[in-house]
């Protein structure tokens, strides 16, 4: 099941109706390249959805992410995430403060909020009166101030946490709008001290430079024709002010945009039919504000047809013509927002309108747009507040004889308007604060909209275009109120980017160079799609500029440079056009100083921009690495067979890259030529595995070389990988490589849960066996911490016991495909531990609540993770591989486990049940198989001449220990051996196979016991087979199958070695037969004959290899001191080297007693006589 890392961090959004409600709009993705960034998961825990919609196309959603401490948001600490349709990551900004929790200073304001109210109006020179209406949230963290005459509306009084440098100390904000309109301003001080930390206006004031010159325009236009109903005699598109056309009458205009203005301009409830006569509708209430209050001003009306035809006379003073003025500008606004709609500008987006008509975003925000404004002159202004409450637009009049009037120069109306788009689209609907910076673009972008908007047929890139040159009282083709006019022709525009250092004003100066490079981008598109008159449904360069435009504001992050809005208009064009147009993007953005290598500096500063000129390349592959063969050794077990070559493949150019030519050769050898099939992407990669495999078997350092060979390649810089590994000797080992699938494979995750009865039910009692994810993982699902932990188990049948291993390597990869994502370390290091499984497990039933024991010994730490999608080959497990062959009772398979059981990480490798067969786990061990003796000894003791069997008196008196004696009686104990033991049920085995005694086996390099490798205690059944533990497998050593001496033991019988050494193997066949007929063993009378067999001697009572009967430490009175030393017709049950006969009973006299064995064995005749064991 797929865990959402929104809902494991509690990020909550609001909903329309203002409730809050957990969503799942912050994906693994998201989450983790912000923890990667530096971000904590306190960071993110409070996390709120400010802003949502997807773009007017359905290509990319957008979600703006506002922090928040102790619920308080932090002013400006936004994330903007945009993703395709398809939820696919495009692109992330994030402004959140890093380490915020630390840095806060109190949650607990000193000053009051009218407190804070009355400091700041007081400081702009405004008396505060009582408010006599209050309002405040439920939480107190936002107060509403009313029916203060000192200033304009409300003032509104909220809680935020303002980063100032390293701290981020809690502050009030005061929201409030002088009564001119000429400032809205929002200052946030200390909630402490009262200190103004910082302000920004949601007014963009224009403050052009005047020229002071009359306008040519002395006499009245003549009468035209009369009106129809839903005429509207104005300046229309794309006619740019009185001095660049006349008047014409539009008939219903709203026609040409259905979509945005279903009902027309005067309509507000959404039902067929005008609500209003006058020049007020949905998207804009036009008035005139000659005296500069604000208020509700004069509106022109059509009368009952909607007929808007007033006179003008522009020899007159513009309080001759109000009607038409305002009637333009009303004109102009349903103009823009019809228009821009088209490009996106929609109601989600957070456009102007009063009635959203169902379509999202919030309403009643209509355009106040005021004529005449008269508090002020020589500008225009746009305020843009929040989505969902209403802009103002205040139009001036402009000094001249007679005065001119702003409604008029429709370049300005367009202007202004663009300060309401990019303000609302920069960073979201609702934070309309983004453009207040020192680089930023807005007033490049309003430039650009008047442009566009009023361009041509048959204008020329070359033409010189002035900015506002009928306000300015200037001709058609005057210079404007920008520093140039706007032209391609280096000669009349020569700015760059680099310009922008040269003390341009700002913002607008700032913005000239912007909307000039913007300019020039828009005349490339031209160039190749040529103009297109259309302005709503067009498919000219002109239309697909505008396009650009709107879509790469929506992609442009919160305080912007110019650096970013580039890349995000490049950005736009790959997801809205496929990147048809990134070459020509980039030649436009180049000329312009705008290049690849441009770099922005800080978006604060307008003093340390770097200009360039160049461009990425539109051809340019490349070979980024190689991922197979790794540069860990090869060989070193068996002889390399094939290995694959693996490569990953890039597109770093502008242009796709169709049937890839790729290369490789080994140590500048043949070259192996093949094709990566298909189309790669710009900004694509792919890994491709050739079809002919590497084949190397020299031992020693290699070179291997991966390179591309795209023809017309742009650069060979990036086109070669290359990888080192060497080749180990062959040192005649065999490989066991296991990758099994989902038939075979045995492994599975488990997961426990602190709550059970949640959405993903009871899991600790529940199996997940068939999964395609083997996790170690610390997570909370729904809210409630849990973790999973994972179990693997290869069949290790096939490796012989006591194989000799000289590596194990367990190789992990990454489930590319997970519904949980890739590997995490959001709140720290997500290293794993693998342990050893010594519990049995069924991978069809095991759960967290029957899962199986572990053992930390061996165990082996994987590393923190570098990347989500990082596999794990090679991971060292030899020593736990070999418990699990030394012990097959208590090796079941590893455990994988966090190490640090810390909430948010993760790792996260596919299992057998995943459908790719290459992401499998594996295993690979390089072992040598065991040497194996299949041997038949025969003991003295419990040998009767004649008999074919020995007897087993020790197994039917229940004298046989479970254990071996041997290392109890100090005998050399090597590789592993000694400690051997039995289960009781073998001892219930009776017939030729019933077991005598346990027997020391010893493999030596020589005939010495001094190069002993390896040591066995074994089984000795009545028929002479000396078994293993099983009792029917031959013995098998813990050492290297090889040529080899064999030394048999027994605790109180003489020693033999094997005269010559033996061929030792797993493949053995046949028996190592000391029974006879002829000896093979090494000396002379190393072995009796008793009854035509070959047997061991008995009575070594004391264990030192020789036959005593007298003198000092003999054997014979070893029994007399086995029975208490003093009594030598005590008779002993019980299981001893005293009993030479093995009976079961040790006797010193009478009937079977066990002196007279040593005794005949030494000669008989001659009691001082001794026999030595034939062992060097």
């Amino acid at each position: 099941m797929r865990c959402s890392l929104l809902l494991i961090l509690g990020l909550w959004s609001v909903d329309p109706a203002g409730a809050q409600s957990k969503i799942s709009a912050l994906g693994a993705t998201e989450v983790e390249q912000l923890l990667a960034d530096g971000y904590t998961v306190d960071d993110l825990s409070e996390l709120v959805v400010r802003d949502r919609y997807v773009s007017h196309s359905g290509a990319v959603q957008h979600v703006f992410f506002q922090q928040r401490h102790a619920g308080i948001e932090v002013f400006q600490g936004d994330i903007a995430v945009h993703r395709r349709a398809d939820g696919h990551l495009i692109a992330m900004h994030a402004q959140a403060v890093r380490d915020l929790a630390r840095r806060v200073n109190t949650t607990t304001p000193v000053l009051t909020p009218d407190r804070a109210m009355d400091v700041v109006l007081r400081r702009e020179g405004i008396e505060p009166e009582p408010a006599p209406e209050v309002e405040y949230a439920a939480d107190r963290s936002l107060w509403t101030f009313r029916g203060m005459p000192t200033v304009y509306d409300e003032v509104h009084v909220r809680s935020v946490y303002q980063p100032v440098g390293e701290a981020v100390l809690l502050a009030w904000e005061v929201e409030f709008q002088l009564r001119d309109g000429s400032h809205w301003w929002q200052v946030r001080i200390d909630a402490t001290t009262g200190v103004e930390l910082d302000r920004n206006d949601l007014v963009s004031n224009c403050s052009f430079d005047v020229a002071c010159n009359a306008h040519a325009c002395p006499h009245p236009a003549a009468p035209g024709p009369p009106p129809l109903p839903n005429d509207l005699n104005v300046y229309a598109w794309p006619v740019e002010s009185p001095g660049h056309g006349g008047r014409t009458l539009q008939n219903a205009p709203w026609g040409q945009a259905p979509n945005a203005s279903p009902f027309g301009w005067n309509d507000i409830d959404g039902v067929p039919g005008a609500e209003y006569q006058i020049t007020r509708g949905n998207n804009v209430y036009a008035q005139e504000d000659m005296n500069g209050n604000n208020g509700t001003g004069y509106s022109p009306s059509g009368g009952a047809a909607l007929a808007f035809d007033f006179p003008i006379d522009l020899s007159q003073a513009p309080s001759t013509y109000t009607d038409a003025s305002v009637t333009n500008l009303f004109y102009w606004n349903n103009l823009m927002h019809d228009v821009w709609y088209q490009y996106g500008f929609d109601e989600v987006s957070g456009n102007f309108q009063a009635n959203n008509y169902g379509n999202g975003g919030a309403a009643n925000d209509h355009v106040l747009a005021d004529a005449q404004d008269g508090s002020g002159m020589n500008n225009a202004n746009f305020a843009t507040p929040a989505d969902g409450t209403n802009p103002r637009m205040q139009m001036y009049l402009w000094s001249g004889s007679p005065d001119i009037d702003g409604d008029l120069d429709n370049g300005i109306i367009a202007h202004e308007y663009g300060h309401g788009i990019s303000n609302r689209l920069v960073g979201g609907p609702s934070m309309v604060s983004c453009l207040n910076n020192s680089e930023q673009m807005g007033e490049g972008w309003s430039d650009l909209f008047g442009l566009v908007m009023t361009m041509e047929t048959g204008d020329q890139g070359t033409d010189a275009r002035g900015v506002g040159t009928f306000a300015d009282g200037q001709p058609p083709n005057g210079p404007g109120i920008r520093p140039a006019p706007y032209s391609t022709d280096m000669g009349v525009n020569g700015y760059t980017y680099g310009s922008t250092n040269s003390g341009l004003s700002q913002p607008h100066g700032i913005g000239f160079v912007w909307c000039t490079i913007l300019w020039e981008v828009t005349w490339e598109l031209i160039g190749t799609y040529g103009f297109d008159p259309d302005l709503y449904a067009g498919t000219g360069g002109n239309n697909i500029a505008m396009q650009l435009v709107i879509d790469g504001m929506k992609l442009t992050p919160c305080h912007p440079g110019f650096v970013d809005a580039r890349d995000a208009i490049l950005l736009a064009d790959q997801v809205v056009f496929g990147g048809a147009n990134q070459a020509l993007l980039w030649e436009a953005f180049a000329r312009r100083g705008l290049g690849y290598s441009a770099s922005q500096g800080s978006p604060y500063s307008r003093s340390d921009q770097v200009e360039a000129f160049d461009t990425p390349l539109a051809v340019n592959g490349g070979c980024a690495a190689i991922v197979s063969p790794t540069s860990a050794p090869l060989g070193g077990c068996a002889a390399p067979g094939a290995v694959a070559v693996k490569a990953l493949f890039s597109n770093n150019g502008t242009q796709p890259i169709q049937d890839l030519p790729v290369r490789y050769r080994l140590d500048g050898g043949p070259i192996v030529a093949e094709t990566v099939q298909g189309v790669i992407h710009p900004g694509a990669d792919t890994v491709y595995t050739f079809l002919a495999p590497l084949v190397v078997q020299a031992v020693g350092p290699h070179e291997l070389e991966t390179w591309c060979a795209l023809p017309g390649d742009g650069s060979a810089f990036n086109d070669s990988a290359f990888v080192q590994f060497d080749v180990l000797p062959d040192i005649g080992a065999t490989e066991l490589v296991l990758k099994p699938g989902p038939n075979d494979g045995k492994d599975a995750f488990i997961w426990w849960l602190t709550t059970q009865t949640g959405p993903y039910g009871p899991t600790n009692s529940s199996n997940y066996g068939a999964q395609p994810d083997l996790q170690a993982m610390e997570w909370t699902w729904s809210g409630s911490p849990g973790h999973r932990h994972s179990l693997i188990e290869f069949d290790l049948t096939s490796l012989p016991p006591g194989s000799d291993i000289h590596f194990a390597e367990l190789s992990l990869y990454q489930n590319t495909t997970s519904v949980d994502g890739g590997h995490s370390s959001q709140s720290g290091s997500n290293a794993a531990v693998l342990q050893r499984v010594t519990g049995v497990w069924d991978e069809s039933t095991v759960t967290w609540n029957n899962r199986p024991p572990v053992v930390s010994s061996g165990q082996v730490v994987l590393a923190q993770s570098t990347s989500p999608t990082q596999d794990y080959p090679g991971i060292d497990v030899t020593t736990m591989v070999t418990d699990m062959v030394l012990d097959t009772a208590h090796g079941h398979g590893f455990q994988l486990s966090t190490i640090a059981a810390q909430q948010y990480r993760k790792m996260t490798f596919a299992s057998s049940d995943h459908p790719d067969p290459s992401r499998w786990p594996e295993l690979r061990v390089c072992y040598t198989p065991p040497a194996q003796v299949a041997m038949k000894v025969i003991l003295d003791g419990p040998w009767t001449s004649g008999s074919v069997l020995m007897h087993d008196s020790l197994r039917t008196n229940g004298l046989l220990p479970l254990t071996e004696p041997y290392s109890a009686l100090g005998f050399l104990q090597a590789g592993n051996g000694g400690g051997e033991t039995i289960g009781a049920d073998l001892l219930a085995v009776d017939g030729p196979d019933a077991v005598v005694d346990w027997i020391h086996l010893a493999l030596s390099t020589s005939l010495s016991q001094s190069d002993v490798v390896a040591t066995r205690c074994a089984l000795l059944q009545r028929d002479g087979d000396v078994v293993d533990l099983d009792g029917t497998s031959p013995v098998v050593f813990y050492a290297d199958e090889g040529f080899y001496h064999v030394i048999v033991r027994h605790r109180n019988h003489l020693g033999v070695v094997t005269a010559q050494a033996i061929h030792l193997s797993t493949a053995q066949v046949g028996q190592i037969d000391l029974t006879g007929p002829l000896p093979i063993t090494y000396g002379v009378d190393a072995q009796k004959i008793e009854g035509g067999k070959l047997v061991l001697w008995a009575g070594d009572v004391t264990s030192d290899g020789v036959l005593k009967y007298a003198g000092a430490n003999n054997d014979r009175d070893a029994i007399l001191q086995a029975l208490g030393g003093t009594s030598p017709n005590t008779v002993a049950v019980g299981y001893g080297r005293a009993d030479v006969n093995m009976d079961g009973m040790m006797k010193y006299a009478g009937v079977e007693n066990d002196r007279d064995p040593i005794l005949l064995n030494v000669g008989g005749l001659a009691p001082t006589n001794t026999r030595s064991a034939q062992l060097p």
